[in-house]
């Protein structure tokens, strides 16, 4: 599997210490000079169109939305279907109490 898999997995796992490891290469990566080695594409799209942004904004915690905010994930790639990763619906569990109730 390819680094962009890896983290595509990661989010959709929710595993937070999996992808700050592969998000933080990138940032290393930003420091070496062009073409020195192959960086991980962010904003890497499986075969429903979605990005790493789009599944942690369906089920991710908001620690990994952050994550990948701070690597500069594109917001508005669309998926199949049209939507970008800020007009999916937010998960249940990043609601508070209030919000759940209402």
């Amino acid at each position: 599997m390819g680094k962009e898999q890896d983290l595509l997995v990661a989010v959709k796992t929710g595993d937070l210490l999996l992808a700050h490891k592969l998000l933080s290469k990138v940032k290393c990566s930003k420091t070496k000079l062009l073409g020195s080695t192959k960086r991980l594409n962010i904003n890497y799209q499986d075969s429903d169109g979605f990005s790493a942004l789009h599944h942690a904004a369906l089920t991710g915690p908001t620690e990994l939305l952050s994550l990948l905010l701070e690597a500069q994930a594109t917001v508005d790639i669309k998926d199949i279907n049209g939507k970008s990763s800020s007009s999916e619906p937010e998960s249940p569990d990043r609601l508070t109490a209030h919000e759940r109730d209402v």
